[in-house]
């Protein structure tokens, strides 16, 4: 789950979001800046971000309270939750600091998933730093 900085705040992008806001900034660009866009390291990928970053703080100036209540918070339930909620953890332990995610499991157990197949199905757990 991406993220930007406006004005100190931290906005955190579910991917319903971010996609809204993706799709606005490249409204009026070409498929292949939009393919291209889509690929770290491009110059168009760097541009997105750009756009994106721009247009949040335009929206954060227009209406600071709808803002703050359209982008900062949100509620993720069910699958948007389930599709968010690692990105969320890790991106707000990266952010703050204050942990991070781990896999608990030992190598034997990581070799046993990897042969598997099942390798990325463990749930990952939190290490909070002291």
């Amino acid at each position: 789950m991406p993220y930007y900085i406006i004005e100190n705040i931290p906005i955190f992008l579910p991917h319903k979001k971010y996609n809204e806001l993706r799709e606005e900034v490249s409204k009026d660009k070409s498929p292949m800046w939009r393919t291209s866009s889509m690929i770290q390291g491009h110059a168009e990928a760097e541009e997105k971000n750009n756009l994106m970053y721009l247009l949040l703080i335009k929206r954060y100036i227009e209406d600071k309270d709808k803002f703050l209540h359209e982008w900062f918070s949100f509620d993720l339930i069910g699958e948007e939750a389930s599709l968010n909620v690692w990105d969320l953890l890790y991106d707000f332990s990266s952010y703050y600091g204050y942990s991070y995610l781990k896999d608990f499991r030992d190598f034997s157990d990581k070799l046993e998933a990897d042969y598997s197949g099942e390798l990325f199905l463990y749930p990952m757990g939190i290490e909070v730093l002291n």
